[in-house]
């Protein structure tokens, strides 16, 4: 019995080696996109629609749409604010220009915002890589989207350069262990050049409006283009130091500025609005959301450390605050035209006097845009 429990097995065991093929191992996982099984032209307009919202997927900490970390606070226009110096410290090293601290870690800030852009230059690139295969004769909009994304793509190089300077540009079609090859060791005229190539693309390919808000059309291409070409014409040495001016490259920006069609409100205050969202002054914007059904909706968390205290917004921590050079600079003459030379000899603030009132203004004119009702409380800004 023993002995044909044995053949039994070893025939089952025969059996399943004979029956079986290598097909078992071939297999799609769940949940893994690649480019055969995405290549509609249905499933691309998703990935297009997926590259716009990379472009906003920045955070508290690794900012895409909102520059005020980069920006205001390392020039007079802001300071840090929060709860002191330490509160998330960084910030405060970048405001006095201690950029080389080696205790920076890996998910602050710079580190975090070339982590997240690349993120968004990936997207652009997997829905390129899936749109070119696609035939003409089944997707209509290629040109269009392709145009779109290589506008998202460039746009996410461009501040990646305008805040590192040197940067690998990373195209679809390249593989990862590609991508771990590419040098950032790119001559500075190049690689403005490179990124200007998917700007070219989209200004020829783009209409001049789209019928849907946030996509990129021919007005935000020629802006963008206007934009690099200014920076491209302060010609720089190894050193970052200016050592030509190309007026050929200023008289580009002249032109592409021109073919800019936007006009302009008829209130500046409405920029400024609620309601007012991707008005005539809007050449490109992300787009948010509140309240969409899903769990955190589609907020610029970027923003959330700038709300002040207490005011039960999503956010908190009174961070980015307004300098007194910046509102100092709201000061006018008599015929409300900036104090180019004087505006920062005074501060625009008093204390109250000793019986417990602010005295009165002498002469003091400002900006409406710093009070649009025409009333300045003189209090501590």
């Amino acid at each position: 019995m023993r002995y044909n429990k044995f053949i039994i097995i070893g025939m089952l065991v025969s059996f399943l080696f004979v029956s079986c093929s290598d097909d078992f191992l071939e297999y799609e996982p769940e949940g893994v996109l690649s480019n055969e099984n995405v290549a509609t032209a249905e499933n691309a307009e998703a990935l297009v629609v997926a590259a716009y919202a990379g472009i906003a997927n920045d955070d508290m900490v690794g900012p895409l749409t909102q520059m005020w970390v980069y920006g205001s606070v390392r020039s007079d226009d802001a300071y840090k604010g929060g709860g002191g110096r330490g509160d998330v410290d960084i910030v405060d090293k970048y405001e006095q220009y201690n950029l080389t601290e080696a205790d920076n870690g890996t998910d602050w800030m710079g580190p975090r915002t070339w982590t997240n852009y690349y993120a968004a230059i990936s997207r652009a690139n997997f829905a390129l890589s899936v749109i070119n295969e696609i035939p003409d004769a089944d997707y209509p909009d290629k040109t269009l989207r392709q145009a779109e994304l290589r506008f998202l793509r460039a746009h996410s190089h461009f501040i990646l350069k305008l805040l590192f300077k040197k940067v690998p540009y990373i195209k679809e079609g390249v593989t990862q262990e590609e991508i771990a090859q590419i040098s950032n060791d790119i001559p500075n005229d190049e690689l403005w050049n490179t990124i200007a190539e998917d700007f070219l693309f989209a200004y020829d390919n783009l209409p001049q409006s789209q019928d849907q808000v946030g996509r990129a059309d021919k007005n935000a291409a020629a802006a963008s283009l206007a934009k690099l070409r200014l920076y491209q014409a302060y010609e720089q040495n190894e050193t970052h130091q200016v050592t030509n001016i190309g007026t050929g490259r200023l008289e580009e920006v002249i032109g592409y500025a021109d073919d800019v069609t936007s006009s302009l409100e008829p209130d500046y205050g409405n920029n400024f609005l609620d309601g007012f969202d991707n008005g005539p002054e809007s050449i490109w914007a992300a787009q948010f959301s509140i309240n969409d059904g899903t769990i955190v909706s589609r907020v610029s968390f970027v923003t959330g450390l700038n709300s002040p205290h207490g005011t039960g917004l999503y956010g908190c921590c009174g961070f980015h605050l307004a300098s007194q050079n910046m509102v100092n600079a709201f000061k006018t003459d008599a015929d409300g035209l900036p104090l180019l030379d004087t505006f920062n000899d005074v501060d625009i603030f008093t204390t109250v006097d000793d019986d417990g009132q602010t005295p009165p203004d002498v002469g003091l004119t400002i900006d409406p845009r710093l009070d649009r009702y025409g009333r300045y409380s003189r209090k501590t800004v």
